[in-house]
């Protein structure tokens, strides 16, 4: 008899007296069969009935010859419900393992239960999860002798626990009891380090870097960032490090002026303290500190209305290629006004002032500056001039 197959048993009766070998069993309600057994057999099982149903059978004992012999025995009798006999027949799920196991994954294993009947062809499971931060229920068919199930979007450094349970659908839902609980740990991962990590500022002792946020990561929440600095060509230094948090930019200051910088970017996780790999690594020089201020400045040729300026070309530098100087000129006692400045380029190290008042004391003083930084070096020392007066003009008398 197959598992959940139904049965009924009777023993039949045969009056005393009567020396025949068969009892003929007839069934309903439709086209009941007209069963035959030696009289020997005290019972008979009835396979394929319908659960939760009502059958009505007769028995009659008949003689050899086919004669019936007395009146019918009438039995009614009904079958258990198929949840009755479903609950003694399905199985927890064995044999479970967990394997693969990653930061934000696992696959877990099982072997599915062999069972005789129909019934079970609408056959599920379901796995349960849970852990501190959620609770999850998957539903999965029957598939194979050996089934698995990857279960991904977990929470790295977790432990999880998973249960299974077989369940039986057809006029009536059977569940099968839930198996031991079964423990896994996800893996501690790291986050995604940031992307785009670049320059937008130069200056001769700070640069600003900039970077995007890293793609995302469900196992991590990235609020924070390690920045790294340090000069390209010591490699034997530390890096220096600055944290920096809801932002995605870093100035970084008090550098040196003319030397290349490393400098690459980490992502954080607060939670897990967790730092990610690390970024794309860019380069930058700093700008130069100034170029060196004009020497030997002397004046000449000073007249009513003009002046000249003398200078001794500054020293070649190889930070500096392209020097010009700035000439700044102002009336002295003018002090609220903005000093005139005249740019002096092509190698030239002389100009001369003119259009201006006479009889008038003005300060004057240079800088050099290099066009391709845009860096000015410190100022000379300021020159104080006093035009002189115009020139007499004699009358003939």
């Amino acid at each position: 008899m197959a598992a959940g197959d139904q049965q009924l048993v009777h023993t039949p009766f045969v009056p005393a007296g009567y020396w025949s070998q068969c009892a003929p069993m007839i069934w309903n309600p439709v086209k009941a069969p007209d069963i035959r057994f030696s009289s020997s057999h005290f019972q008979y099982t009835f396979y394929n009935l319908a659960p939760s149903t009502q059958y009505t059978y007769q028995l009659k004992v008949i003689s050899p010859f086919g004669n019936y012999l007395g009146q019918y025995i009438s039995i009614t009798t009904k079958t258990l419900p198929l949840i009755h006999h479903l609950n003694t027949s399905i199985h927890t799920p064995k044999l479970i393992q967990i394997s693969n196991i990653t930061s934000t994954s696992f696959v877990i294993i099982w072997s599915v239960m062999k069972t005789n009947g129909s019934q079970f062809k609408t056959s599920t499971y379901e796995i349960l999860l849970n852990s501190q931060r959620q609770s999850l229920l998957l539903i999965k068919n029957i598939s194979s002798e050996l089934f698995r199930e990857k279960i991904e979007n977990l929470t790295a450094c977790t432990i999880y626990t998973i249960q299974m349970r077989l369940v039986v659908k057809l006029s009536e839902t059977v569940y099968s009891e839930w198996s031991n609980p079964l423990t896994a740990f996800t893996s501690i991962s790291t986050p995604n380090p940031p992307i785009n990590v670049t320059f937008i500022e130069t200056g001769s002792t700070q640069l600003r870097v900039v970077w995007m946020p890293p793609e995302e990561n469900l196992a991590f929440n990235i609020n924070c960032y390690l920045v790294y600095i340090r000069p390209t060509f010591t490699v034997f230094s530390h890096f220096q490090k600055f944290n920096i948090c809801h932002s995605y930019v870093c100035d970084i200051k008090s550098l040196l002026p003319g030397v290349n910088y490393t400098v690459y970017v980490e992502s954080f996780d607060l939670t897990y303290g967790l730092r990610s790999l690390p970024s794309n690594y860019i380069t930058a020089v700093t700008y130069p500190d100034r170029p060196i201020k004009p020497e030997n400045v002397t004046v000449t040729n000073i007249k009513p209305n003009q002046f000249t300026i003398r200078w001794n070309e500054i020293k070649h530098d190889l930070t500096f290629t392209n020097i010009c100087y700035s000439l700044y000129v102002r009336p002295t006692l003018n002090i609220n006004d903005n000093f005139n400045q005249f740019n002096v380029c092509n190698g030239k190290s002389e100009f001369t002032v003119t259009f201006l008042l006479p009889k008038t004391n003005y300060t004057v003083y240079l800088k050099s500056f290099d066009t391709n930084y845009g860096i000015y070096s410190d100022a000379t020392k300021s020159f104080l001039i006093y035009t002189t007066y115009p020139a007499c003009k004699f009358i003939n008398t």
